[in-house]
C-alpha cells in the first residue's frame, strides 16, 4: 500500500482475524508534496486506512479520500463483514463512512466499500455520496461520524448498514441523523423518510445536537 503520512487522529479500529484495520485522518501538505519538511503548510485533511498484524507489524495503507483542495475529508468509521455467509469461499468486505467538507455549509456524506485481500490489500468496489430525500445535497449539512452493521434478511444477503452523525440546514442548529444504506451506498427507502431519521433532543428545540456514535441491536423476527 501507500507509505505512512502524518497522522492527525485515529477515528476507528477493527480487529479481524490476525489483522488490525485502523482509520485515520492524515495531514495534507502544500501540493501534497512528500518532500516537504515539517512544519507542513496544511491545506486540508485526507483519510487513510492502515493495516497492521496483531503482532504490531505494519502491513500497509490505503488512501480512502485523496487530497482534493479545497475539499477536506473527515473520517467517520469502518466496519467489516462477510457479504454471503453461504458462499463456499467467503469474501470479506470493508465499508467506510465519513464526511466531505468544501466551503460554507457544504458538508456531504461519503460511503466507500472495499473487498479485502491478503495483507493490506483493499480493492475499491463502490464510492457514493448518499443523500436520502436530498438531505445531504449541499444545502443540507450532513456530518457522518459513525458506521454500524445490523441484521441480515438472509444468510446470502449483506447486513444492514447504518450511518450516524448530525444534520442541519444551512446554519441552523443540528439534529442527530441516522441513515440506512445498502451495500452500494444507496439510501434504503423503507427506513425512516427516504432512508434517514432525524432526532431532535428535546423535541422541537433549538439545541445543537451532534451525533457521534451508534449501536445497533438485532432482534430476529
Amino acid at each position: 500500500g501507500a507509505p505512512l503520512r502524518k497522522i492527525q487522529g485515529v477515528h476507528d479500529l477493527v480487529v479481524w482475524g490476525d489483522r488490525l484495520f485502523v482509520l485515520v485522518n492524515v495531514q495534507v501538505g502544500e501540493a501534497d508534496d512528500p518532500s516537504l519538511k515539517p512544519p507542513l503548510i496544511s491545506i486540508g485533511n485526507a483519510v487513510d486506512i492502515l493495516v497492521f498484524g496483531t503482532d504490531g507489524a505494519f502491513l500497509g495503507s490505503t488512501e480512502v479520500m485523496p487530497p482534493n483542495f479545497p475539499k477536506s475529508y473527515f473520517a467517520g468509521g469502518i466496519a467489516l463483514y462477510v457479504p454471503d455467509l453461504a458462499a463456499p469461499v467467503p469474501s470479506l468486505h470493508l465499508v467506510y463512512a465519513g464526511t466531505s467538507f468544501s466551503t460554507g455549509n457544504d458538508w456531504r456524506a461519503d460511503f466507500v466499500r472495499y473487498e479485502v485481500g491478503n495483507g493490506a490489500r483493499l480493492t475499491r468496489l463502490v464510492t457514493r455520496r448518499p443523500s436520502p430525500a436530498g438531505l445531504c445535497n449541499g444545502d443540507g449539512r450532513c456530518d457522518i461520524r459513525e458506521i454500524a452493521l445490523g441484521g441480515r434478511s438472509s444468510p446470502v444477503d449483506p447486513p444492514r448498514i447504518y450511518l450516524a452523525g448530525s444534520y442541519s440546514f444551512d446554519s441552523t442548529p443540528r439534529d442527530h441523523l441516522v441513515m440506512r444504506v445498502d451495500a452500494n451506498g444507496a439510501p434504503a427507502s423503507g427506513f425512516g423518510s427516504g432512508g434517514a431519521v432525524r432526532i431532535d433532543y428535546p423535541a422541537s428545540s433549538f439545541d445543537d445536537d451532534r451525533g457521534h456514535a451508534l449501536a445497533v441491536t438485532y432482534r430476529p423476527g
